[in-house]
Formats: C-alpha cells, structure tokens, sequence
C-alpha cells in the first residue's frame, strides 16, 4: 500500500493527462468542455444540458457497456464522448466501435424520424501514435468501397488525436496550443490558461 507522502508527491506531479485530472476539469466543467470539443472537432457546439464525468451505462448484467472518461449532450443534438488514452493496449478500434454502438442507442428516441437522430462525436485522446505515420489527427470515415469519393453520412464522427505529433503543420493554433499544453503543461491562450 501507497504511503500518504507518496500518493501526496504522485498528485502534486499529476498533469491533465493523468484520467482524474482530466475527467474531473473536462467532466465536471460545461465551458471547458465545450472549449475542449470545439478545438478538438474545430466546430460549433451547443450550451450543455448534460455533461458528466465517469460516465456508466453499465445497466446490462450479460453484455459491455462501456463507462464513458466525459459524456455531454448539448441544446443542438449533439452526443458526445471524449476518452483519454495513455497507453496502447491494440483494441483502440473495437472499443471504439463499442463507445460508438452506446451512444447511437441514446441518439435516436422511439418513435423519431431516422432523420431526428442526433450526432454522435467520439474523439480518443492517445499518448502514442496508434498508426505510427506522426500525424496529429486520424478521422475515421465509413465510404462505398470501390468509391472512396462517397462518403456515407451515418451521424457519426469518431476521431483519433495523436498527443504525440510533432507535424503540427497547418493546424489551427488553438488546436496547436491544446496539444502543446497536453504534452508540456505550457499555458499560450486563453483556453489553455482557464484549463490550467
């Protein structure tokens, strides 16, 4: 067992990348996380009618249901989860395909056109490059194969973030200084000095 000094000295070195840290700033604060995913998915969100940290759904006794690191719902439509990763375990996609599969069952009540379905925006937050090719975002896509022009709409985004880029070339800037704060805890902005 951890000692009280050595659980005191881990806390006093934490960053925002440790998952306490950053569920309880992004989970527990409606501005930063709205600050947070529109840096992230460079897009206009709604006001967040419901935005919780640690979020469980885990209301089956058979079959997974994942417990989300932050969870919102805003005021136009929008679902959306944003996991911290720090370390590879190979299952990134599935469990993606899992987060995604427990938000598309929240994104559409009965009786509601298919047209009424609500986005859904899962981003990963990785501290490491999962494809190993250093680029700082991997935007997952569904398209016809055979046609990789079309792009087919099914109201959902799922979008890595590699933390470990380092081409940032002709990335916005408060994207940019989202990222440098992650990795060196260096305040540049407005955003990054509210998180901090």
């Amino acid at each position: 067992m951890l000692t009280r000094s050595v659980l005191a000295k881990r806390w006093q070195q934490a960053t925002i990348k440790n998952n306490i840290i950053f569920n309880w700033v992004f989970g527990e604060n409606r501005a930063l996380f709205k600050g947070l995913v529109e840096r992230l998915f460079q897009r206009q969100v709604g006001n967040f009618a419901a935005l919780t940290s640690e979020r469980s759904f885990k209301n089956h006794q058979v079959f997974y249901r994942p417990r989300f690191d932050t969870y919102g719902e805003d005021d136009l439509d929008n679902i959306i989860n944003i996991e911290l990763q720090n370390e590879n375990r190979h299952d990134l996609e599935k469990r993606i395909a899992i987060y995604q599969a427990s938000l598309t069952q929240r994104a559409l009540a009965a009786g509601q056109s298919f047209n009424e379905r609500k986005q859904t925006l899962i981003a990963f937050l990785c501290d490491f490059d999962l494809y190993g090719r250093n680029r700082p975002v991997y935007k997952l896509k569904t398209t016809v194969e055979g046609q990789e022009d079309i792009l087919v709409d099914r109201g959902k985004t799922n979008v890595i973030f590699n933390l470990k880029a380092t081409d940032l070339a002709g990335l916005p800037a408060d994207y940019v200084a989202l990222l440098t704060y992650f990795n060196t805890g260096q305040v540049s902005d407005d955003f990054t000095a509210a998180v901090d």
